[in-house]
């Protein structure tokens, strides 16, 4: 599996954050709602800090089918689903079945 981050950023985790999770600028796990930061790069528990990438690629966990070139936004568990609209915050670069992980790029928003 590849991932290609350009930037990594961190931040403080508020809530516990599971490996390539999506999160948001103040530490939560991000919902369909939320601006995403980025993709954490490892688990955290509260208070510790995390490696986020922010800018290039990184892995993620799907929830549904996607092909390449989906839009992708975060399902409020750590994963991530096909977006419902045209604002979502990384497209899928591989193309992946439920359940497993995939390299997304990530779209600055």
């Amino acid at each position: 599996m590849q991932a290609r981050p350009v930037w990594v950023d961190t931040v403080v985790a508020t809530t516990e954050i599971t490996e390539y999770a999506p999160v948001t600028y103040d530490g939560k796990l991000a919902t369909d709602s939320c601006v995403v930061k980025g993709v954490a790069q490892t688990s955290a528990a509260i208070n510790d800090t995390v490696a986020v990438a922010v800018l290039g690629s990184s892995q993620v966990f799907i929830t549904e089918a996607v092909v390449a070139g989906d839009l992708l936004e975060p399902d409020g568990t750590g994963k991530v689903r096909k977006a419902a609209g045209d604002a979502g915050f990384a497209r899928a670069n591989r193309n992946g079945t439920a359940g497993t992980r995939i390299e997304a790029v990530l779209l600055p928003r």
